[in-house]
């Protein structure tokens, strides 16, 4: 039973075909380059993104969203409009500590892991099938190496350049477009991501929960007109002038504010543009 199935040269186990993991500073690290290749190798169905012009039933799947569709069009400019002959693909990753099953107590041999979906269909949006685990180290030491190396992969896989994969279903390479769609991380380790500690210090979480946003939050969720509209798919181009329809990427001045009086004013981001928009926290 073990030369079958664990080990020996023949052995089912070591032979599966798996994206290869690497040591980075103390974290075990699997590039995702190597996931897109496997889960392309393998044939398997994903939700690539294309144009949608007039989404008359609504936004049915991932790739419809306001986003996805952002995704797209930065894929156009990329490879000069040949959408044609461009998989597009949209990944969510996600980063957590937990405590392993042998832990005895609380915060002892706590452990940290990032995943990353692969544009998984409308029908497996939560199963396993498309989900990559890329990153798990102890909780308690630096990622900054593994979040570098992960920021470095995304920047390539969306520059155009090297990104021919072998598609197993389709039996050729095909030119792939990956962006990232979302990053989904709970309040302490979105903190820990950005840098911003607890406490009282100027420029810490209690400083940014300080803006005054609860105003503009309140046009975030979709107002009564707007609610019915999503009940019944009858979506829209039109702009509503009470709310953003739970789309944090529309400008219509609904989600502006004026800077706090303490806003570091000198600490002016490379667009030269201050703080105005809920969409920018």
């Amino acid at each position: 039973m073990r030369s079958l199935y664990a080990r020996g040269k023949y052995a089912i186990l070591p032979n599966l075909p798996r994206p290869p993991f690497r040591v980075i500073a103390d974290h075990a690290y699997v590039s995702i380059r190597d996931c897109i290749a496997d889960i392309l190798g393998h044939g398997m169905e994903l939700d690539s993104i294309t144009t949608t012009a007039d989404v008359v039933h609504g936004v049915a799947k991932i790739s419809e969203c306001a986003v996805g569709q952002c995704i797209v069009e930065n894929a156009k400019k990329v490879h000069n409009d040949d959408e044609q002959d461009t998989l597009v693909l949209f990944g969510n990753e996600w980063s957590d500590g937990f405590e392993p099953s042998l832990s005895i107590k609380g915060n002892r041999g706590s452990c940290w892991i990032k995943s990353i979906t692969i544009s998984p269909p409308p029908d497996r949006i939560h199963s396993m099938t498309h989900t990559y685990p890329i990153a798990i180290g102890t909780d308690g030491v630096s990622h900054e190496e593994v979040e570098q190396l992960f920021a470095e992969e995304l920047i390539s896989l969306s520059s155009g350049k090297d990104n021919k994969f072998y598609h197993g279903g389709l039996r050729k390479n095909v030119k792939v477009y990956f962006e990232l769609l979302a990053s989904l991380q709970d309040q302490p380790e979105r903190r820990s991501v950005n840098y911003i500690m607890l406490g009282n210090s100027q420029y810490t979480a209690s400083w940014r929960v300080a803006l005054d946003i609860a105003a503009v939050s309140s046009a975030i969720p979709a107002c009564d007109e707007c609610f019915k509209k999503l009940i019944f798919g009858q979506v829209t181009s039109t702009i509503c002038e009470k709310c953003v329809n739970w789309d944090l990427h529309v400008r219509t001045g609904l989600l502006d504010f004026s800077p706090p009086v303490n806003y570091p004013r000198n600490q002016v981001p490379p667009s030269g543009k201050l703080l105005t928009n809920y969409y920018d926290l």
